[in-house]
C-alpha cells in the first residue's frame, strides 16, 4: 500500500506506516527544521512544503495512493489555545479534504487534539461522508499502547467503501459519535506487548524511535511538537492493514 503524508512533521507517522509494510510516495510539509529530519530520514521521497497548491496532478504521476493520513495544525483546534476553530488562519481541514477529493485513496489516517471534537468535528465528518467515506472517529491515548504518558489524541480513520469499518463500529454504541479507548486501555496494552509491537519502538516515554538526526537549529521540541507518538498510529496502521488481506486487495 501507498500513502501520502500530509503535515508529515518530522516523519514518525511515516515510520509508523512502514512497520505495517506501508510504503510513503510523498510528503507534505513547512517546517523548516521538520523538512530537515524528512531529508535524512527519507531521502528520494518527494516533498512538497504548501498543501495550499498541492493537487491532484503531480501525485498522480507519482502512482496509486492508497493512504491520505496527517495531522492538519492543532493550533485551530486546541483546547491550549484561543480556540479560533475555522475562523483561524491555520486551519487546514478544507485543503485537507480538497486533496483527499482530488486523490480519492481508500483510506484516510487522521489525527488531532481533542478540541476538535467541539471546534469542526461535525463538519468534517459529514464533508467525508459525502465524499463517499465511512468514518471511525476515536480517541487513542498514549498510555493506552503501554507509554508513561497520557497524550490523548483524537484519530479519524476512514474507508471509501467501508470494509470492515462495521465490525469495527461495533466497539462503542450508537449513541456515542465516537469511541474512547481510554476505558479499554488495559486491553490494548495487554494486546500491544503480546503482539511484540511495544517492544520493537526503541526509546523513552515518548515511544520514540530512535535515529532522530540532530536538528541545525537545535530544536528538537519543535520537531517533537510536529511529531505523532508512533506506537498509536503503528497499530492502526497495522489494522488498516489487515482488512486489505481480509478483503483482498
Amino acid at each position: 500500500m501507498n500513502n501520502l503524508s500530509l503535515f508529515a512533521g518530522s516523519g514518525i507517522g511515516d515510520w509508523a506506516a512502514k512497520q505495517a509494510g506501508i510504503t510513503t510516495v510523498a510528503q507534505c510539509e513547512n517546517d523548516p527544521c521538520c523538512l530537515f529530519c524528512l531529508e535524512k530520514l527519507w531521502p528520494g521521497v518527494p516533498k512538497f512544503n504548501d498543501i495550499r497548491i498541492l493537487t491532484g496532478e503531480p501525485l498522480r504521476r507519482l502512482g496509486r495512493i492508497d493512504i491520505i493520513s496527517g495531522g492538519p495544525p492543532c493550533q485551530p483546534t486546541s483546547l491550549a489555545g484561543k480556540g479560533g476553530g475555522d475562523k483561524d488562519s491555520r486551519w487546514m481541514w478544507p485543503e485537507t479534504l480538497r486533496v483527499v477529493g482530488e486523490v480519492q485513496p481508500r483510506w484516510l489516517v487522521f489525527e488531532n487534539p481533542l478540541g476538535i471534537r467541539r471546534r469542526g468535528l461535525d463538519g468534517i465528518l459529514g464533508s467525508l461522508e459525502e465524499a463517499g467515506y465511512a468514518c471511525w472517529p476515536l480517541v487513542l491515548p498514549a498510555y493506552a499502547t503501554g507509554l508513561r504518558h497520557h497524550r490523548k489524541r483524537f484519530w479519524i480513520v476512514a474507508n471509501s467503501d467501508g470494509d470492515g469499518l462495521p465490525r469495527i463500529q461495533d466497539l462503542h454504541s450508537e449513541e456515542d459519535r465516537w469511541w474512547d479507548a481510554s476505558a479499554e486501555s488495559l486491553a490494548l496494552y495487554s494486546w500491544a506487548r503480546g503482539s511484540g509491537t511495544l517492544a520493537e519502538v526503541p526509546g523513552h516515554a515518548d515511544g520514540l524511535p530512535g535515529g532522530l538526526p540532530p536538528s541545525p537549529r537545535g530544536s528538537l521540541l519543535r520537531i517533537l511538537g510536529n511529531a505523532w507518538s508512533p506506537i498509536t498510529p503503528m497499530l492502526i496502521y497495522r489494522w488498516i492493514a489487515e482488512q486489505e488481506r481480509r478483503c483482498g486487495y
